[in-house]
């Protein structure tokens, strides 16, 4: 089949998907849009289940390079399965601009968008790398990636001093504990309790 004439879109890469909105703005029911997020982190969990088994077929064929796609492409860049948190030092430091939970930065004003370049780091709080070490594990199935993805992928806007903090002595090995050992608390703690039951 030959295709003619087909001319490049421009892309909307500032708008949330369809499933998201309600009345063309972001819904506001934060588990309607977990829940959202969670469908997407199932297909991404299908996709990194197939490339684990690409690379376990073809280690020969590829290097760590393969891994560090996995990591720096797919992982970090699957779209629309971010659910942004911020710490309570953080929003001690922006004041009144620290309404971000739950808003991607395009979402944010331009002065919020400013304060936190300046002010903050946008963190995940485990390593892009932990996620890619399941493909060393031959019985580790789509299910256990999306239960990994569920339990474990979560971001959070951290002042410049918390992540120095993090990347001094945790910068590819967290657990559930490091932010709690670090003294780095989640500003709307009960949501993110609710969010990630």
């Amino acid at each position: 089949m030959e295709i003619t004439n087909c001319k490049a879109r421009r892309l909307n890469l500032k708008k949330r998907p369809k499933s998201d909105l309600f009345s063309e703005t972001r819904c506001k029911d934060y588990q309607k849009l977990f829940e959202n997020i969670k469908i997407r982190m199932h297909h991404l969990a299908e996709v990194l289940f197939l490339l684990k088994n690409i690379y376990n077929s073809n280690k020969d064929l590829y290097s760590d390079e393969f891994l560090a796609f996995v990591g720096n492409r797919v992982i970090r860049d699957w779209p629309s399965k971010d659910f942004p948190f911020i710490s309570e030092n953080a929003v001690k430091e922006l004041g009144k601009a620290a309404k971000t939970t739950g808003l991607l930065k395009w979402e944010l004003d331009g002065k919020t968008r400013k304060l936190l370049a300046k002010k903050c780091t946008y963190e995940h709080y485990h390593s892009i790398g932990y996620f890619r070490e399941c493909f060393d594990k031959n019985d580790f199935t789509a299910d256990d990636m999306y239960g990994l993805l569920i339990d474990k992928y979560r971001v959070v806007w951290v002042t410049n001093k918390e992540n120095a903090k993090l990347n001094k002595e945790h910068k590819s090995n967290r657990d559930e504990n490091t932010y709690e050992f670090l003294k780095i608390k989640i500003f709307e703690r009960d949501l993110w309790k609710a969010i990630y039951k």
